[in-house]
């Protein structure tokens, strides 16, 4: 039961049980395979079975500086510190970026003033999810919730499910792509160009 969403062996409020899962999703999207073999008392090994990468000449992608006036401000909001960075790398040369692994931190600063133009976040945190995020900006910031852009690890529940029906912010499955990530910059941007 390891890999099935929402499965945990750890004490209630201390894990989601997304973890495994969402590793799970994201091996199998690479068209790998995860297994586990487990001894009571000795531990547990995972192993990941990747196929090996094409061979091709890649031509460096190199996106120039963009001029002030045309960079966005752009906050990303998840737990894991390593989407954080790789969301930044992948938009750092055209936009400013901030990041924050808790969503709480990311609102006392929107509360205090910090205002952005698009802000990526994902659905599943453990303290404060995106769905609470997207609400509580309602008192304090409503503007900033049609800016929110969400990200999933593809395992969705009940909640999750019915509130992404009722919203019509855009939603980016993980693995992240920086194609899609600067396609969904430059749709807020235009959006937010046409609501003032």
């Amino acid at each position: 039961k390891i890999f099935d969403p929402f499965f945990t062996t750890k004490a209630v409020g201390s894990g989601t049980g997304l973890g495994l899962s969402i590793c799970r999703s994201i091996v199998v999207a690479l068209k790998g395979d995860i297994d586990v073999v487990s001894e009571l008392g000795k531990g547990a090994l995972f192993r990941v079975i990747l196929p090996p990468p094409r061979v091709r000449r890649e031509r460096k992608a190199s996106y120039p500086l963009v001029p002030s006036e045309f960079r966005k401000r752009v906050l990303v909001i998840d737990d894991e510190p390593l989407i954080c960075r790789a969301v930044q790398k992948s938009l750092l040369a055209e936009h400013d970026v901030m990041t924050h692994v808790s969503s709480r931190r990311a609102l006392e600063e929107i509360r205090a003033g910090e205002r952005f133009d698009v802000i990526f976040c994902d659905l599943m945190m453990p303290e404060m999810s995106g769905i609470d995020l997207y609400e509580a900006l309602r008192l304090i910031a409503p503007e900033l919730q049609s800016r929110i852009v969400f990200m999933t690890g593809g395992v969705l529940n009940e909640r999750t499910r019915g509130f992404l029906v009722g919203t019509p912010n855009a939603l980016l499955e993980k693995p992240l792509s920086s194609k899609n990530l600067r396609r969904c910059v430059a749709e807020s941007s235009a959006l937010s160009s046409l609501a003032r």
